[in-house]
């Protein structure tokens, strides 16, 4: 992605990924000119990610610099700050956190699930690429869909004949909302005559 916004908020008056990082529905804060957000990437999940964590790191990558903003127990603990030079095109972030035991059953994630989402979020902001690192198998998986639902469909039909020919797909954007679908459907042969899978 684009990175998270750094600049200073005008109403707020603090960087906008401080915004996004502590206050509930932050995505819906920012315009559509200086920021955009999909599947809830910044509405609410991240936000919750830092109040159930002891600690937080952000790295963002935008405008030819590297910041960092790190969270305590969902406050702010280092203020954000320009910790390198990057190129220009080398932009994103790189969020990291250590879930805090007290409000979960268990300490360990279930990475399953996680995957899930992750990928979800790599399908439904084309362009974005997502990797997840799991220091403790040393298992590292990342999802990049350029175009989209049209790439991710691609990718779990290869090799089997699908009617349509081309992908049908669509979408609709209004303020905040945006809605994507694309469909195909794989052919499967039965005795009597032709079937939908």
């Amino acid at each position: 992605g684009r990175g998270m916004p750094v600049d200073i908020h005008p109403e707020e008056k603090i960087p906008g990924v401080e915004l996004i990082l502590t206050r509930l529905h932050a995505g819906g804060k920012f315009s559509n000119k200086n920021y955009t957000f999909s599947g809830g990437l910044h509405g609410v999940g991240v936000s919750v990610v830092n109040a159930l964590s002891t600690l937080v790191e952000v790295h963002i990558k935008r405008e030819g610099n590297e910041h960092r903003i790190t969270f305590r127990n969902g406050d702010r603990a280092t203020p954000l700050e320009v910790v390198g030079t990057v190129g220009k095109k080398n932009t994103g972030t790189r969020v990291r956190f250590w879930p805090d035991p007290k409000y979960f059953d268990s300490p360990k994630i279930n990475a399953r699930a996680l995957r899930h989402l992750l990928r979800a979020k790599a399908v439904l902001c084309p362009g974005l690429t997502v990797t997840l690192f799991d220091e403790a198998t040393g298992e590292r998986d990342t999802w990049h869909y350029e175009d989209g639902l049209r790439d991710y469909l691609k990718g779990e039909l290869a090799g089997r004949e699908l009617l349509p020919a081309d992908l049908f797909t669509g979408s609709l954007k209004k303020d905040t909302e945006v809605v994507d679908w694309a469909a195909r459907y794989p052919i499967i042969t039965i005795e009597d005559g032709l079937a939908e899978d």
